[in-house]
């Protein structure tokens, strides 16, 4: 989905606010797209939840919507209107979150 060297994974197609995008999980550490060496930085094991808008698709910046450096999330997808929803293991065990 990007061109860099971060794993972008679980993409999916989401209409939040009116707004075309594209929601996945991702080891990368920024929320800005850039290339780097592979060799200055290594990928993460850490996997945090972004929006992609795709109207400002030159802008070079994601949305965060997850910072959590000691869990994991997985399997993002359209709630509602208005959310996304998402497992996560941040409280030990695997449970359904929205955002």
């Amino acid at each position: 989905m990007t061109n860099d060297y971060h794993s972008d994974l679980e993409p999916r197609f989401v209409n939040i606010d009116g707004i075309r995008g594209v929601v996945f999980k991702s080891n990368r550490y920024t929320d800005t797209l850039k290339t780097e060496k592979l060799d200055s930085i290594q990928p993460s094991n850490n996997y945090d939840l972004f929006f992609y808008d795709l109207a400002k698709d030159k802008e070079q910046v994601l949305t965060r919507i997850t910072n959590s450096p000691i869990s994991q999330e997985w399997m993002p997808m359209q709630y509602d209107s208005t959310h996304i929803s998402y497992l996560s293991d941040k409280n030990g065990i695997k449970n359904l979150y929205a955002a």
